[in-house]
C-alpha cells in the first residue's frame, strides 16, 4: 500500500530546487556584467544635422582593450540609401580618437537590407579596439558627416565590450 507523504515533506526540496534555479540565472548574468548598452531616442526620430549625441563612457583598466559598437534604429522615413557618422572619443577637451563609421542601408530608397517593416536596426564596430591613457569617463560623441537633418533616426545606441585578454 503506497503512503502519501503531507506537502510540508515536499517543501524543502521545492525550495531547493528554486534557490538552485535562481542562482544558476545569477551566475548567466554575472558573465555578461562587463558588456554595457546605452541608447538615446531622438525626440520625434529627427537627428538634427548640426548636433552631436553623447555617450558617458567608463573605462576601468587602462591595459585592456575595449571594443565599442554604435547603433542605428531607423524608422520608415528614413530616405537615405547610406549614412556616415563621425565617432571621437574625448575626455577633458581633448580627442583621442577619431572614425569614420558608414552605414550602408539600402539598394535604393525603400529597399531596406535589414528585415523589419516599421523598425530597422543597423551596427557598426570602431576600426579597432579602444585602449584608453587613463582610467575613467570619456565620452563618445557621434555627429552625422553630412551636417544635414535626418528624419527617422529614432535611437542612436552605443555597445561596450572588454576584449579577452590573449593567452601568453
Amino acid at each position: 500500500m503506497m503512503r502519501l507523504l503531507p506537502r510540508a515533506h515536499y517543501l524543502p526540496r521545492v525550495l531547493l530546487f528554486l534557490a538552485l534555479w535562481i542562482g544558476s540565472a545569477g551566475c548567466y548574468q554575472a558573465a555578461e556584467e562587463g558588456d554595457y548598452y546605452a541608447f538615446y531616442d531622438l525626440p520625434r526620430g529627427v537627428w538634427q544635422g548640426n548636433t552631436s549625441v553623447r555617450f558617458q563612457l567608463l573605462f576601468p583598466d587602462r591595459d585592456r582593450l575595449y571594443q565599442i559598437q554604435i547603433a542605428l534604429r531607423l524608422d520608415s522615413r528614413i530616405e537615405k540609401t547610406e549614412l556616415a557618422l563621425l565617432a571621437e572619443l574625448q575626455r577633458g577637451g581633448s580627442t583621442y580618437y577619431t572614425d569614420t563609421l558608414r552605414f550602408r542601408l539600402a539598394d535604393q530608397p525603400e529597399v531596406w537590407l535589414r528585415p523589419g517593416t516599421v523598425f530597422h536596426e543597423y551596427r557598426a564596430g570602431l576600426a579597432r579596439p579602444l585602449q584608453t591613457p587613463y582610467t575613467g569617463l570619456f565620452y563618445l560623441r557621434l555627429t552625422p558627416l553630412d551636417r544635414v537633418t535626418l528624419t527617422g533616426v529614432s535611437a542612436v545606441g552605443v555597445g561596450m565590450k572588454e576584449r579577452p585578454k590573449a593567452n601568453k
